[in-house]
């Protein structure tokens, strides 16, 4: 039986908790969650806290670091397995070391070149034509690890920041789904290391960029109006003069 602590938020971390509930008895029990206890963040919402408290579940806050409370959570409930989906800690070797390594984390982006913050908006950036979702080991360096499962999906013509994480959060399920797949059929799950060059897009790493720097460059416009759309995030700006206006994609081409 595989005594999980799941680590999630968002609505993304719900719906993978759900599909959790959903494997046949005697495969997995979440012994443990940690996730915000209150309302916060673009999503606005504490499901998880409201589910785990309704079930009977022990939680730890997220909203300060609170490893040693978790190791304990660990140690108490005998967990041998970590799920993290949208959390937001990157764990010690200490507490990884707890469950010999089966800890696993979906990273809604391509690994190793989109470790960090805000893939989405940078990929729009970028011109990449491809995304990608990661499920894989956790190490305490962040985003590392072997990659169990990926999925990847073509970038649509007008994507904005806000549909293409929608999209991967779609693949995001999908890959997730993989996983617990594998414990349905107790299979073991394959893993390879990761390729590629790796990079890092710190919090604040959209902060320089949001500004447009010459409205006659249709591309530079299109690109930023679309990086920078996620609402209820400031969008992409130009400034004329003193004054500055904010640039969104026209509704009608969102995709």
């Amino acid at each position: 039986m595989k005594r999980i602590l799941f680590l999630g938020q968002k609505p993304l971390g719900k719906e993978c908790f759900d599909l959790l509930a959903q494997l046949p008895g005697g495969i997995a029990e979440v012994v443990g969650i940690s996730t915000n206890p209150e309302p916060t963040g673009w999503w606005n919402s504490a499901d998880l806290w409201a589910i785990a408290k309704e079930r009977g579940i022990l939680s730890v806050s997220n909203e300060d670091r609170n490893e040693e409370d978790l190791i304990s959570l660990i140690d108490e409930q005998g967990v041998n397995v970590i799920l993290s989906v949208q959390h937001n800690w990157i764990l010690s070797e200490k507490l990884l070391s707890r469950v010999k390594g089966e800890a696993w984390n979906l990273h809604l982006a391509k690994l190793p070149e989109y470790g960090g913050h805000h893939a989405c908006s940078h990929a729009i950036l970028n011109g990449d034509e491809s995304y990608s979702v990661t499920l894989h080991r956790m190490t305490s360096e962040v985003d590392s690890g072997e990659i169990a499962f990926s999925r990847s999906f073509p970038i649509t013509d007008g994507a904005t920041a806000r549909s293409l994480y929608e999209a991967a959060c779609e693949e995001g399920r999908k890959a997730f789904s993989d996983l617990l797949k594998s414990w349905r059929h107790g299979e073991s799950v394959r893993t390879e290391m990761m390729h590629g060059n790796s990079r890092f897009y710190s919090k604040h790493s959209l902060d320089p960029l949001r500004e447009i720097s010459d409205l006659s460059d249709a591309d530079e416009v299109s690109r930023k109006a679309r990086a920078f759309h996620f609402p209820p995030y400031p969008p992409a700006f130009l400034r004329i003069g003193e004054a500055k206006y904010l640039i969104v994609p026209d509704e009608t081409e969102l995709k």
